[in-house]
């Protein structure tokens, strides 16, 4: 077998995450391969008997998009987000009775939520794009003084005040600042923080005689400055003696409550919980608050009270119990009723607040509901009182080999209810819009990524449904490598398209993958395989593997990077419905780690591989590509003559139908790329991104869930042919959206949002 190439590997990880788009692929096909019906009557759902995970959620941008591919990590629990932005942990992290929970996503500030531990609880996370106008930035030499300003609030930092984060050592050179800072005056501050509840522990800083109390805060504004060295990309710190100088506005809704001094305090992400670091003073001249800090995380300017437990009751006014309503506590945090119509958290002693259920979180009802509670000096409980609306129930059966777990949503007149998981057994209990009646669609998303659609009547009554569905993705799999007595074990988590993760069938190839890990998730540990088979058809089990075949596993951990590569043995696929089951079985040299990159034998052990991946595409390989088998839909533009080679994307819940054109003639110039951007212009509006650069550019247009990309690169001439259309390479899904011709058109019909990590496009309705 063929040594990996590891430059083609580490390309593949940039690549991935340099133009990116999710989607769902809608079927009203029967379920999922068996003889049931889609959709049935089916038995109403009582929501107090319902089993949730151990937590769920949804993560969103802050323009109410949702965000697929982030990484959320609890403790050993990994999953990704899904299309819907959705993500179900079986399991979660604990720091003293507190649910701790970090999400990443490539391009996006990193943040960490922790809450009060509550079985089945739901979380409403919304992360902000490190390129949109909530971050500020700014490039600055590390020995001048600099003033960075977002809102009204500033940040102050000293001229050689800085070091370099973990060894200390002095920096000079260009420093890369991101500010963010975050108003308790606006809209998304409760889902936009760390931590999420405000929970904090005094310290003897600030001279507290309750040192250790845990209190419960009352934000003044939040601030979070990420420091790197330009160049390089390495993570600064504030020098020692060098503090940092915070003026923090005075939010409108405390314009009549300004303390003398205000605690500053710094976000815990191992505990959850904000610590007291120092104190800011009011400046009444200039209606500020002003503080320094001597090293950057998330900075809170909160004042702290004695806490007490607000338990909130919502029922409509029949007296039904509602889950899953978003609670809004004074605009500070919010909670989610669980399957009892209760949310229970905790709220400042002898504080008046309000309580508010807004109308696009209970069924687009006319108006909301908001209650002014007086101050509490003990536990106490309020009940919210709803309209009544009607409930779409019932369940969700999975007839493959994966859980019943799944993603429910209502499409109704241009719009969408709020979407919901199911428990544990595949139950769900949804409140239909109040604003609507007529025809919908029922839609249901699975693990593994595709989505069905049934046809239902929205008429102001209760129904119940069941959906027969069909995915098989459960756990990918493990793996298994022995070597001199020593065993070594890899396991695969979830495999779903939305993290890349799936089988690309390109003629008479196999490749498939678990999943690539976002760019930090190295640090942390990621495990993955990679399979490329040659000779496949549908319907073949049995593989030996050859020369061009290639099976691996890789992971990352404190011991760096090892990769295990199968050089012989034996491989079977099987097939049920849209998902693969893969066993490889042989001997493999190991590499990386403790073994070096030598090949020697005494490298080579025994090895094992199962896992089981959805598909993700199927693909025809062109050559020669005329009017008469050009793949792209209608809406792409061509140049004259043929291309010299094509993809055909004929199956895929990701990117839907279309495919690639490669021209490579030497003639090619950048007066054809105008031409035929011109004409895509025409059919798709302005792009969405433009980019020209001295020798290659590229335009990119998203319209109705219509991809288009056009590029050109004057490096790729007839003499520089990529070995793109090599009949026996490995494909991924990066290569069927990455421009590799002189000049490339790649077009998809089917996309539902775009985001390529620089514009977000809103969903369309």
């Amino acid at each position: 077998m063929k040594k990996l190439n590891f430059w083609l590997l580490g390309s593949l990880f940039v690549g991935a995450f340099a133009l990116s788009a999710c989607s769902s692929s809608d079927s009203d096909e029967k379920g999922g391969g068996t003889n049931s019906p889609l959709i049935q009557d089916g038995t109403p759902v009582n929501p107090a008997n319902m089993k949730m995970s151990a937590l769920s959620g949804f993560v969103k941008d802050p323009y109410g998009d949702p965000l697929s591919g982030v990484t959320v990590t609890s403790g050993t629990e990994v999953v990704r987000t899904d299309g819907s932005g959705g993500f179900v942990l079986s399991k979660v992290n604990t720091k003293n009775g507190r649910t701790v929970v970090k999400f990443e996503k490539d391009g996006y500030m990193e943040i960490v939520r922790a809450a009060e531990k509550l079985d089945g609880d739901v979380w409403d996370v919304v992360m902000v794009s490190q390129w949109d106008g909530y971050v500020t930035t700014a490039s600055f030499s590390s020995s001048t003084n600099t003033y960075s300003t977002d809102q009204g609030m500033t940040v102050a930092l000293q001229g050689n005040g800085f070091k370099v984060d973990g060894n200390g050592q002095a920096f000079t050179g260009t420093v890369y600042e991101q500010m963010m800072y975050l108003n308790p005056d606006k809209e998304n501050f409760a889902e936009m923080m760390p931590g999420g509840d405000l929970a904090a522990v005094r310290t003897e800083v600030n001279g507290a005689e309750n040192k250790d109390q845990e209190v419960q805060l009352i934000s003044y504004g939040m601030t979070k400055v990420d420091l790197t060295d330009q160049n390089t990309g390495e993570k600064l710190q504030l020098a020692d003696g060098k503090p940092a100088t915070l003026t923090f506005p005075v939010p409108e809704k405390f314009k009549d409550n300004k303390p003398n001094t205000i605690p500053l305090w710094s976000f815990d992400e191992s505990n959850g919980l904000w610590v007291e670091e120092g104190i800011a003073t009011y400046d009444a001249s200039n209606d500020v608050y002003v503080g320094t800090v001597t090293h950057f995380s998330w900075v809170n300017l909160d004042y702290p009270e004695v806490r007490v437990r607000l338990t909130v009751i919502v029922k409509d006014d029949k007296g039904n119990l509602l889950p899953g309503i978003k609670v809004d506590i004074d605009a500070q945090k919010n909670v989610t009723t669980n399957v009892k119509g209760q949310a229970s958290t905790y709220v400042p002693k002898d504080t008046e607040f309000y309580v508010t259920v807004h109308s696009e979180d209970y069924a687009n009802y006319d108006g909301s509901v908001k209650e002014t509670v007086s101050p509490m000096t003990k536990d106490g409980t309020i009940t919210i009182v709803l309209p009544t609306v009607a409930h779409i129930s019932g369940n969700v059966v999975n007839q493959g080999e994966g859980n019943n777990v799944a993603t429910v949503w209502i499409e109704y007149n241009g719009n969408q209810t709020k979407k919901v998981h199911t428990d544990v057994d595949g139950q769900f209990f949804i409140i239909a819009p109040a604003d609507y009646t007529g025809k919908a669609k029922l839609k249901v998303r699975g693990a593994d990524g595709s989505v069905k659609t049934a046809e239902i009547e929205l008429d102001g009554k209760d129904h119940a449904y069941t959906i027969n569905f069909s995915s098989d993705i459960n756990a990918g799999g493990t793996g298994k490598f022995v070597l001199k007595g020593q065993t070594y074990n890899f396991t695969f988590g979830e495999v779903n398209v939305e993290n890349e993760g799936g089988a690309i069938i390109v003629d008479n190839v196999f490749s498939a993958n678990t999943g690539y890990p976002s760019e930090d998730e190295g640090r942390d540990g990621f495990v993955m395989a990679m399979i490329n088979l040659s000779n496949y058809s549908d319907g073949k089990t049995n593989f030996t593997l050859g020369e061009s075949d290639r099976v691996s596993m890789q992971s990352e951990g404190e011991g760096g990077y090892m990769n295990i590569e199968f050089v012989s043995g034996n491989a079977t696929i099987s097939q049920k419905a849209n998902s693969y089951n893969i066993k490889v079985s042989g001997k493999a040299r190991a590499q990386g780690g403790e073994w070096g990159w030598n090949e020697t034998d005494d490298n080579i052990g025994d090895a094992t591989l199962e896992i089981t991946v959805p598909l993700y595409a199927r693909v025809k390989r062109l050559k020669d590509v005329t009017a008469a088998n050009n793949p792209l839909p209608s809406f792409a533009p061509t140049l004259n003559g043929p291309a010299d080679f094509g993809l055909s994307v004929t199956e895929s819940v990701v990117v839907g139908k279309g495919g690639a054109l490669m021209y490579f003639a030497d003639s090619l110039s950048m007066d054809d790329y105008n031409t035929l951007k011109a004409k895509a212009i025409e059919k798709m509006g302005e792009p969405v991104y433009d980019n020209t650069y001295s020798n290659s550019a590229s335009a990119e247009f998203f319209k109705d869930g219509k991809w288009l990309e056009i590029g050109f690169n004057d490096y790729y001439k007839q003499a520089n042919r990529p070995d793109f259309m090599d009949s026996n390479r490995e494909f991924s899904p990066y290569n069927l959206t990455y421009a590799q011709g002189r000049i490339t058109v790649i077009a998809y019909d089917g996309y539902t949002v775009y985001s390529n990590g620089r514009i977000k496009i809103k969903k369309r309705k």
